[in-house]
């Protein structure tokens, strides 16, 4: 499966010694720490699409490919879903709208009693909710490590 990424010039340079790695600093979170403790780590977001990371083209202007391999579990941009009007809420472990027509179509159809979703959802790969976010956002997370042979400049 081919995913994309942005990134710094500089950060580039690394990622082509090292790797892509979960756990890396990441430069386009704003106020990261929310998105640190709900993954755990760092995520690596990538895109599904090249159109879907052109909003980073100025901080971020160096853009690769991933061939990821099928195994490799994808899950929810959180972050991503925030840029879509979401709000958290880690003491209920969840996300919502303000105003429940401003959820994603795609997403409507899995809100709780309480109109929102649950984040354990939809950080968990093998849920429909997870898939939907992912299709709704047009981006992911992996917190898988990504070697360098399969990744590949193209911008």
């Amino acid at each position: 499966m081919l995913l994309y990424h942005r990134t710094t010039e500089e950060n580039y340079k690394n990622i082509l010694i090292h790797g892509l790695k979960p756990g890396s600093p990441t430069h386009l979170i704003l106020g990261g720490s929310w998105s640190f403790d709900i993954y755990g780590i760092n995520p690596i977001f990538l895109g599904i699409d090249v159109d879907s990371l052109d909003k980073y083209k100025e901080s971020s202007p160096v853009l690769f490919s991933i061939n990821i391999p099928e195994d490799i579990e994808l899950i929810s941009d959180l972050p991503t879903l925030v840029d879509f009007g979401a709000y958290y809420d880690l003491d209920s472990d969840s996300i919502w709208w303000k105003n429940i027509d401003d959820t994603p179509d795609l997403l409507k159809d899995f809100l709780d009693d309480n109109r929102s979703l649950s984040i354990a959802e939809l950080i968990n790969s093998a849920t429909t909710l997870c898939e939907m976010s992912i299709q709704t956002t047009k981006t992911a997370c992996l917190i898988d490590y990504i070697p360098v042979y399969l990744i590949k400049r193209i911008g």
